[in-house]
């Protein structure tokens, strides 16, 4: 499946329009760019578009009470962890070893994390980052839209997505 047709399923399940902006690249001749769906979900204004056809871009027009950001760990963020007051933190709810925090302290995790935000996040896993940032909450996953990742999925990493916006909204 090529991704305009991902998202043209994905239109049919959650409405929508599909923008798109092909920009040019080096010259007019050179096009890039892939299309993307607007829509308002949940009373949330929502972007999901391709990166690559390889990276599908879930972005929620939302504010959120603070910047962090969630990754999966690397090796280098693994050694940078190690030195106190350097690196990332761990994720501060469970034993969670496959993503880390950053842009917040370990105190503040405890307390920002509750254990329903934190259900939400590890539900949204396998993804490259989630991050909270000015007016938007951003989650990025690595998807193969050609075997494995369907409109349906899609579907339910955006409600994973919305739900925990509404979680950071109301006070835990």
């Amino acid at each position: 499946m090529e991704p305009a047709e991902f998202l043209n399923e994905l239109k049919a399940r959650i409405g929508g329009d599909i923008v798109d902006e092909t920009r040019h690249g080096a010259s007019m001749h050179d096009e890039r760019g892939l299309p993307h769906l607007a829509l308002t979900y949940r009373d949330i204004s929502v972007k999901i578009d391709f990166i690559i056809k390889e990276e599908l871009m879930f972005t929620l027009y939302a504010t959120p009470p603070r910047y962090v950001t969630i990754k999966a760990w690397n090796l280098f963020e693994r050694m940078l962890s190690m030195i106190p007051f350097m690196g990332p933190c761990k994720f501060p709810v469970g034993d969670e070893q496959r993503f880390f925090l950053a842009g917040i302290g370990e105190e503040d995790a405890k307390s920002y994390f509750t254990a329903a935000r934190a259900a939400k996040i590890t539900a949204l896993f396998p993804f490259v980052e989630i991050e909270q940032k000015e007016r938007v909450y951003r989650c990025l996953k690595g998807v193969d839209i050609s075997c494995d990742y369907t409109p349906d999925q899609a579907v339910k990493d955006l409600n994973l997505l919305v739900d925990f916006v509404e979680l950071t909204r109301v006070k835990q």
